[in-house]
Formats: structure tokens, C-alpha cells, sequence
């Protein structure tokens, strides 16, 4: 019953996001602000109902006080396909970091143009380093988007750690704004290549900003990383 559930909730999660990203094509000469609350906080919220209802999986966050009020960079755990949609919800009008071949794909690869997603070249080396940096910050200071971005580039199974990439604090250095790290334990509720889902609550916590001028952008994001698994685990003795 469970991987029934949850193999009709994907199928709703890939109509939903074929529906959204032909909203954010399709609105494209709209403000941004206008595309934004149809494509992305619309389907956020229209998934996130869909799996408490149809999968009994819910979360509750945590530290929301440490947000500042300015646009900003946020690292963020990336353990499952949840930590894409529930960031819609947690900050601000925002843009994301990730590979740029996804933006090649039709209709998903248009919607994410139209919400001036960072498509990340890694074939142009530096090159490409520097142009996500342009890129991004441009997003924060010419357009007041906060950025969200997953260090570890892809998902990584719950206990497992990944190679924490330094670009979003070279962003945020960049930028002159603060790095948010984020944690949660979605992994264990919502595993990657798995239809299944397991009842609960998915928790996440928000931690303090870390002021990128004071250290360089790896130092940075080796203190993100501490802080970020630290509270990883954390979480995860609290819940199991």
C-alpha cells in the first residue's frame, strides 16, 4: 500500500511539475514576482499536500528567527527530491543553482529559465565559475533573490556526506550578503530512487547566518558543512 501511494503521488508530482513549468513559459512577460507564485509557490504547496495526504509525510521547521531580511545564499542538506520543492516555502522569492544541462530540457528547462535559475557549466572550469558568480550575484543585488543552493551537487543517502562545493559562498562573497545553512532529515522519509515514503514528520532546521567577509569562501563552507551535519545527526537521533 505504501509504494502504491507513493508511486501515485510521483506520478501527481510529475503532472504538477509539467503544469508549472508551462505556467512560468506561458507567463513569461509577466513580472517575476507574478510567474513566481504561480509556478513555483503554487506547486510547492499543491505537492506538499499531496504527500501528507496521499503519503502520510509532513515537516516542521525550525530557527526561522535567524532569516535575515535581506536576499542572501542558502546551503541546504540535499538528501531527497523534497528539499527542491519545501524551499519554496521556507524563504523568499528565490533562484536556484544547478546544472545547466537541465535547462536544455523541454518545458521544465524553460519554466527554470523563466524563473532566471543559475545553470552551472561545469565543462568551462573557471570560466564557468565565474560566470555563475556573475550570475548570481546579479540575482541577489540587481533582482533581491535570495539563492538556494546544494553543495553537495546531488543527493546523498541519510548517514552519508558529500563533497561540499564552494560556489555559493563565493556567491555570497561576491554578493556581500550572508550564508544560511540549512539542515533536515527528508533522506529518511523521502529516499532517493524510491517510491516508498515513510509516515512522519520531516524536520528541518534553520541555522544562525554566517558573515562571509570575515573568511574565505572555503573556509566558509567547511563551517556551513560542520554545522549543517552536526545538526544532521542530530536530528536523526531525536527522530529514530
Amino acid at each position: 500500500m505504501r509504494r502504491l501511494s507513493g508511486l501515485l503521488f510521483t506520478a501527481l508530482l510529475v503532472a504538477n511539475t509539467v503544469a508549472g513549468s508551462l505556467w512560468a513559459v506561458v507567463l513569461w512577460p509577466l513580472p517575476h514576482r507574478v510567474r513566481y507564485f504561480f509556478a513555483v509557490r503554487c506547486w510547492a504547496l499543491a505537492n506538499l499536500w499531496l504527500l501528507r495526504v496521499l503519503c502520510g509525510v509532513s515537516w516542521e521547521a525550525s530557527g526561522r528567527e535567524n532569516l535575515p531580511d535581506g536576499p542572501c545564499v542558502v546551503l541546504m542538506k540535499h538528501s531527497s527530491a523534497f528539499d527542491t520543492i519545501v524551499q519554496a516555502l521556507l524563504f523568499p522569492r528565490q533562484t536556484w543553482m544547478l546544472k545547466r544541462e537541465l535547462m536544455f530540457v523541454p518545458i521544465f528547462g524553460w519554466g527554470l529559465a523563466s524563473m532566471r535559475a543559475i545553470g552551472v557549466d561545469r565543462a568551462r572550469g573557471a570560466k564557468g565559475i565565474r560566470s555563475v558568480i556573475r550570475q548570481g550575484r546579479a540575482r541577489i543585488r540587481d533582482k533581491g533573490l535570495w539563492v538556494i543552493v546544494f553543495p553537495e551537487g546531488t543527493r546523498v543517502a541519510p548517514g552519508e556526506v558529500g563533497h561540499y562545493a564552494p560556489g555559493g559562498a563565493m556567491i555570497a562573497s561576491a554578493a556581500g550578503c550572508p550564508v544560511v545553512p540549512v539542515a533536515h532529515n527528508a533522506g529518511d522519509h523521502w529516499p532517493r530512487r524510491s517510491a516508498s515514503k515513510q509516515p512522519g514528520a520531516i524536520r528541518i532546521v534553520i541555522g544562525r547566518p554566517i558573515d562571509p567577509t570575515r573568511a574565505g569562501a572555503r573556509k566558509i563552507t567547511e563551517e556551513a558543512k560542520s554545522w549543517i551535519e552536526a545538526e544532521v545527526r542530530k536530528i536523526r537521533t531525536i527522530s529514530g
